[in-house]
């Protein structure tokens, strides 16, 4: 198992008051099945140019597998990290959310899983 890097994009947010807005998205993670822990780095994401953002939201499709079902979402931020554990069948989704435009954030900030 080897550390994977993935690159979010604050205008990727998914726009919980108009969904259909156009970068709204998540990104997909496929990862070899084992515990990961999970950072975030290199933060310079801000809602409309003046709010940090400082985390991202993880949502975890391995509880279809292992029935734990109170591990779906897991949050990171520029603090503290998280330990997860991943199904390689099954992918790690990463996102951020705002509530009103995405059209005005800027900025990315990159995420790390590391095995341990």
């Amino acid at each position: 198992m080897s550390t994977t890097k993935i690159t979010i994009n604050a205008l990727s947010a998914i726009n919980l008051t108009n969904l259909s807005e156009s970068g709204s998205g998540a990104i997909t993670v496929n990862l070899t099945t084992g515990k990961y822990a999970v950072t975030l780095s290199e933060d310079t994401m801000k809602f409309g140019g003046s709010a940090y953002i400082q985390q991202v939201i993880l949502f975890s499709t391995t509880p279809l597998k292992d029935g734990n079902y109170e591990k779906w979402f897991y949050t990171v931020n520029t603090s503290e990290g998280t330990v997860i554990k991943v199904d390689g069948d099954y992918p790690v989704y990463v996102f951020i959310v705002d509530q009103l435009n995405v059209r005005d954030n800027s900025g990315s900030a990159t995420v790390t899983f590391t095995p341990v």
